[in-house]
């Protein structure tokens, strides 16, 4: 709760994750909105998975392409700016599910909701 004579704004969200081994089970799940620290379930309810919440879908596009490799982009927005699953330790490589790790950093701007 804001105290009386002051206002609050949510401008940007950000996340970066980290997983070992590399799972997906983070990216399913309802994002939810709490604008007092005692509203009541549900809240605002603002997406219904990670990669929505972000403006993508299908798990960053890794669905639709070959080794289920996301598709980074930046749009003013929202953006995927970071992607890494890898088996291997040397920087810059990528490999299909099952993994080592997975690591992503994402993005949204909340300006244009206001």
């Amino acid at each position: 709760s804001v105290p009386t004579g002051y206002a609050g704004i949510l401008y940007l969200t950000s996340v970066a994750i980290s997983t070992s081994p590399a799972r997906n089970s983070y990216v399913e799940g309802c994002w939810h909105f709490y604008s007092e620290a005692a509203q009541e379930f549900p809240g605002l309810v603002l997406g219904t998975g990670l990669e929505d919440f972000f403006d993508s879908a299908y798990w960053f596009c890794s669905a639709t392409t070959k080794q289920q490799q996301p598709c980074p982009f930046a749009h003013p927005g929202a953006g995927l700016l970071h992607f890494d699953r890898s088996n291997s330790t040397a920087p810059g490589t990528s490999s299909s599910l099952p993994a080592a790790y997975e690591r992503l950093s994402a993005y949204r701007f909340h300006d244009e909701e206001l």
